[in-house]
């Protein structure tokens, strides 16, 4: 039997594509021709280019091309061309660039080469169609209410100065956009809609950013791109409005990724030189895509110094080993190591990132006021020793400052939950630091219930977080005071709201809450009155800290610094020297050691390896109270040389 598979042939020169002339057609039946044409040719040929969601792998569907061949694609590939092509064959060929049949995805050297031209290839296009996937709700409704909804978003920004917003002030804008009430059946398309996988890929970012003329489809219905952008401004400013969409955790990933992507496109089109490599392999390090090499090949063409040329035959670990080594070498230097973890492929060395692992934290260093080394920017003695890829070490020259000697549990589990539980363990940290030689005086200068309470938030003003001048004011300590007090009455009312929350069908759902969370707060809301007596909890050992200004605050102003401080995950420690600190929660442990290094904003976590005197494993970057500003250089070095440096090796 004659076999009918289209047959590749190689392209004829390095700026050679592919494009796919479509023909138009009602029926089920893909008919079309592949023609090759060059970028950049005064004759190329002009094409719409297709984002979309690859889908299954398995390829169900057939294409037939002009004369007897077919080629088989993929469900989601056939549902796009459907759905884009005209609808009728008197109204011509739309001529498209589709990666899953204008590359030769089985020549893993074309695929390579294409890759590389991806930027340009979606630069070139006369428009770009973002195809999200087949109509199965009828959204043109849901469209109509997205448009409605952005009216009212912007209609009660305007009034955020005058009102507090809530349900029964914001009444009379839901009348007045016909906005259906919570639980009504309308906001599911919407929702449904808004929780597709497409804004989830990674290639949705070169594919959006780099042509102005984007064009998004649902079926055959056509959504202005705006809408998108608007919609994502809306989600970051509103969170009234939130409560209607964002019910599942599912949705809320795919509304924070089309956040992401509204912001990154603003920012591109403004200034594209101002986003790094580093940039952005950090913020699209959440985004899905099925080879993880792409998580760098599929963002390094948009950086104009990225000298990356991706090749499909290189090793996963050998990819990530050499872009953190490129970045390394960058002006941004060592900031590459605080997107580090701990977990990561055993392959890919620790002071490499495997961006395969979604990021546990936010890095410390992202606060621009940090300064450990005590000047980034022009600090005599670089860190950077050598790099070697092919043995995966890095050496550095830099201090060990300290070792790890206590680790709590993470934040959220012994601080951010009930009250009466936080306050217990606060209060045993706080006496079990006191009892250390030191007594109340803190290593890095003041008290350690300044330190304290100071560390707990990473020293920062919720209010003014990356800003240069954002240390936390003094009115905060009467903050942490109320937001821990012992008042058991309060306790148990707060713990009683909180798990009416947190009953199943309450809207909008809040986040997973950890176990232990729960089991405190439940703990307290069940408590008989008998066990709130004077033997539990009286002695506040912070009551120091409170003011005539803080009576009355319930800490609810602590506890979002906390969350703004993106702190909830982080772990809290003690050193040798008596310094405290908030680290990684996962895998850090007692034994690590304390590292400074020159040029870089924060110090780092290292493990000894156990098989040399000066190896060591990264773990992560971390906060070291009263040592984040130039203090230990400033120790070590008195201003001048270079004494007290000592070089060490990261696998």
């Amino acid at each position: 039997m004659e076999n009918n598979d289209y047959q590749y042939q190689p392209l004829q020169s390095p700026k050679s594509i592919r494009v796919l002339r479509l023909f138009g057609g009602s029926g089920d039946d893909l008919v079309a021709e592949l023609i090759e044409t060059a970028l950049g040719d005064k004759g190329s040929v002009p094409y719409e280019a297709i984002s979309y969601v690859w889908g299954s792998a398995t390829k169900s569907h057939l294409l037939r091309l002009l004369g007897v061949r077919t080629l088989k694609i993929t469900a989601s590939l056939y549902s796009a061309l459907r759905n884009i092509r005209h609808a009728g064959t008197e109204d011509g060929i739309r001529t498209l660039w589709a990666d899953g049949v204008c590359i030769n995805q089985q020549d893993v050297e074309e695929r390579s080469c294409q890759v590389q031209l991806m930027a340009e290839i979606y630069r070139s296009a006369s428009r770009v169609i973002t195809y999200v996937g087949n109509d199965t709700d009828n959204i043109k409704p849901a469209i109509d209410l997205a448009k409605r909804l952005i009216l009212c978003s912007i209609e009660l920004r305007a009034t955020w100065t005058k009102i507090r917003v809530t349900p029964s002030s914001a009444a009379p804008y839901h009348t007045k956009y016909r906005l259906p009430s919570d639980g009504d059946p309308a906001w599911l398309p919407l929702r449904n809609f808004l929780g597709r996988p497409w804004y989830t890929r990674m290639w949705i970012v070169q594919e959006s950013l780099l042509n102005k003329n984007v064009l998004m489809m649902c079926g055959k219905v056509e959504i202005p791109w705006w809408l998108f952008t608007a919609f994502s401004r809306m989600q970051e400013t509103s969170a009234y409005l939130n409560q209607y969409i964002a019910v599942t955790s599912t949705s809320e990933r795919q509304i924070g990724a089309m956040g992401m992507m509204a912001g990154l496109r603003l920012e591109y089109e403004v200034q594209p030189q101002s986003l790094s490599l580093l940039t952005y392999l950090a913020r699209c390090r959440d985004l899905d895509c099925g080879d993880p090499r792409d998580r760098v090949f599929a963002l390094s063409s948009l950086v104009q110094d990225a000298k990356i040329i991706p090749d499909y035959k290189k090793p996963m670990a050998r990819v990530f080993t050499e872009v953190a080594a490129q970045l390394l070498r960058s002006p941004e230097g060592t900031m590459v190591l605080s997107y580090t973890s701990i977990v990561r492929d055993p392959q890919v060395p620790s002071w490499a990132p495997d961006w395969s692992v979604p990021m546990a934290q936010i890095p410390i260093f992202q606060c621009q006021m940090f300064d450990a080394s005590g000047d980034v920017i022009t600090f005599p003695t670089p860190p950077i020793k050598d790099i070697d890829i092919s043995c995966g070490t890095l050496r550095l020259s830099g201090i060990i400052h300290d070792r790890i000697v206590h680790v709590t549990d993470t934040l959220r589990r012994v601080f951010v939950t009930a009250r009466l539980a936080r306050y217990a363990w606060a209060r045993d940290q706080y006496l079990r630091l006191i009892s250390g030689p030191l007594g109340t005086a803190y290593p890095g200068g003041g008290s350690y219930m300044e330190a304290f309470w100071r560390t707990l938030i990473c020293d920062l003003d919720h209010a003014n977080r990356f800003s240069l001048t954002s240390r936390a004011p003094a009115s905060l300590g009467g903050d942490f005071e109320a937001y821990v007090r012992p008042d058991k009455a309060r306790a148990k009312r707060e713990a009683t709201e909180y798990m009416i929350r947190y009953t199943p069908g309450f809207r909008p759902e809040p986040p997973p809450l950890d176990p232990k969370v729960i089991v405190a707060f439940e703990r307290e809301r069940d408590m008989p009155a008998s066990i709130f007596g004077e033997k539990e909890g009286e002695q506040n050992v912070f009551s120091a800290l409170r003011g005539p200004r803080n009576d009355q605050s319930d800490g609810t102003t602590y506890r979002d610094t906390i969350l703004r401080a993106a702190n909830v995950y982080r772990t809290f420690f003690t050193t040798e020297k008596g310094y405290i600190g908030l680290g990684l929660d996962r895998g850090m442990a007692v034994g690590d050691v304390i590292a400074f290094l020159p040029r870089t904003r924060v110090p780092f976590m290292l493990r000894p390896t156990g098989k040399k005197r000066d190896e060591y494993w990264l773990v992560a970057d971390c906060y070291v109270h009263g040592l984040m500003y130039g203090k230990v250089f400033e120790d070590y070095l008195g201003g001048e040389g270079g004494e007290g440096f000592e070089e060490f090796t990261l696998v």
